[in-house]
């Protein structure tokens, strides 16, 4: 599981998350607060290699100055470890 909050310069930027170029862990939303603190089950393949590269994304062609997410943090929890 991610969790961490997150500061979006615009509400209506839909930002994406993916993992290591590959797992979309959520595709493009609105934030409704800001900062609003989020959370997205992280498959474990994602974090088997024992490296999690994330990367947040907007729309090509969204304009602005290119600061569209600010993450302070992020944190891996583990929601099912034994």
């Amino acid at each position: 599981m991610l969790q961490g909050p997150c500061v979006c310069e615009e509400h209506t930027a839909q930002i994406a998350l993916t993992a290591n170029d590959r797992y979309v862990l959520h595709g493009p939303g609105l934030r409704t607060t800001k900062p609003e603190t989020v959370e997205f089950p992280v498959p474990e393949v994602a974090t088997k290699g024992g490296t999690l590269n994330l990367k947040w994304t907007v729309p090509e062609g969204l304009g602005g100055g290119g600061r569209n997410v600010q993450v302070a943090e992020v944190w891996l929890l583990c929601r099912d470890c034994h």
